[in-house]
């Protein structure tokens, strides 16, 4: 006996995980929209794409960080993910959002949206009061750290 099937016998159906073709659909069509993905090519996104201008990002930005931080939240950012809301890295990680946050490092976060760029940088400026620069790959490279 496979685990799938133990696993189905014993709880139902596996969570995130398809069982048929027809589940699939049915499992897809009942995801909230902010948890589906787009997929472009080998590509994927999360939902809702689009790539912010300067402003608002400097916008959010301000709302959390203090002034003199702002324009290296937009730099890590614009390096992290192009500005790209629906930025997703899942190459060796699990990297989310405007500052590529990772579920792999911090799993308690899974819950929530981090493609929704004001969630990305609630969580981001918690991680940035605790860590300072340091978890960001591109504040490495843009010598912040």
């Amino acid at each position: 006996m496979t685990n799938r099937v133990k696993w189905r016998e014993r709880y139902g159906d596996i969570p995130g995980q398809a069982n048929t073709d027809r589940e699939a659909k049915m499992n897809q069509d009942h995801q909230p929209t902010w948890l589906r993905s787009v997929v472009t090519g080998a590509k994927r996104y999360g939902p809702d794409q689009r790539v912010l201008q300067d402003f608002e990002v400097m916008g959010l930005a301000a709302i959390y960080w203090p002034e003199v931080e702002v324009i290296r939240v937009l730099r890590v950012s614009r390096c992290e993910s192009g500005l790209n809301t629906g930025a997703w890295n899942e190459v060796g990680e699990d990297s989310r959002g405007l500052l590529q946050l990772n579920l792999l490092a911090h799993p308690q976060w899974a819950r929530w949206n981090l493609f929704d760029p004001q969630i990305n940088f609630w969580f981001g400026y918690h991680l940035w009061l605790a860590e300072g620069w340091r978890p960001w790959t591109c504040a490495h490279t843009l010598g912040f750290v």
